[in-house]
């Protein structure tokens, strides 16, 4: 089986202080070989920082942005998709709020709801919602944490 892999760039902004935002660059990832997982690459001063999630914290985040754009979600804070480390939950200006714990802290980045559909569209077209495969030892490798670090590297554009 042939691997394919899609990969969108992102600007994404990073949430802090009061009411301050930075721009960061990130990379978005999805690969056929690991259809449970996303990874996302974020640009630091001194490389690239690696995180990954279930597609599905994506989805259900996405589920949320639409329920509360369309009216049917009042309290974004109770649609927050996942409860551990990474956190996806909808924002009232077409965004959604991505927030990822490590022992370091918490960072907060606002994304942009239209590019974060484009690229869940795009692996639904490789790997359609619910036809993921059951390789037991791909679930088992995206259950362990993620490890960031500034060596991880993202993939090529």
């Amino acid at each position: 089986m042939t691997v394919q892999t899609i990969v969108s760039n992102q600007a994404v902004q990073l949430l802090y202080g009061h009411n301050q935002r930075q721009l960061v660059q990130t990379r978005w990832s999805y690969r056929t070989d690991d259809q449970h997982a996303i990874t996302v690459h974020f640009r630091v001063p001194d490389g690239w920082v690696r995180w990954r999630f279930a597609r599905d914290l994506l989805v259900d985040g996405m589920l949320a942005h639409d329920l509360l754009v369309n009216g049917l979600l009042i309290d974004d804070q109770l649609a927050a998709a996942g409860l551990a480390d990474v956190r996806i939950r909808p924002a009232q200006d077409n965004t959604l709020l991505l927030e990822l714990r490590s022992p370091n802290g918490v960072a907060v980045f606002n994304l942009d709801a239209r590019a974060a559909r484009k690229f869940l569209d795009a692996t639904y077209e490789l790997v359609p919602l619910d036809e993921e495969t059951e390789d037991l030892s791909v679930l088992e490798e995206l259950l362990e944490p993620s490890r960031p670090g500034p060596d991880s590297r993202p993939p090529a554009p």
